[in-house]
């Protein structure tokens, strides 16, 4: 009998699905990684996400990682300024990803 690692399965799941969404290589997805610490937020936020649809848990991991990015990088959250500008939950646009990842040179 195989024994899965549900936490770990839930990484890799998610890491490829956000890859997808922002089109980055697994280069760029670990630098980011490095930065915002995604797949230690998964596997502590295990007991929520797992229960959650796919989209959700990616909508969730864009605004964490836009309001860190925009921490770091001196700016509003893009999440921070749309439910200012409008009170209906949207997903960040990916900006600050991109301009972090060529801040970097990725």
């Amino acid at each position: 009998m195989v024994k899965i690692n549900h936490e770990l399965f839930l990484q890799v799941h998610i890491a490829n699905l956000y890859m997808r969404r922002h089109n980055l290589t697994k280069e760029q997805f670990l630098e980011l990684d490095r930065e915002c610490d995604i797949l230690r937020f998964l596997e502590i936020g295990y007991e929520p996400y797992h229960l959650t649809g796919d989209e959700g848990v990616l909508d969730e991991i864009d605004e964490i990682v836009d309001e860190q990015l925009a921490a770091k990088m001196g700016g509003p959250a893009t999440g921070e300024r749309l439910r200012n500008a409008d009170s209906s939950r949207r997903a960040p646009d990916g900006k600050l990803v991109f301009m972090f990842l060529a801040s970097r040179g990725l």
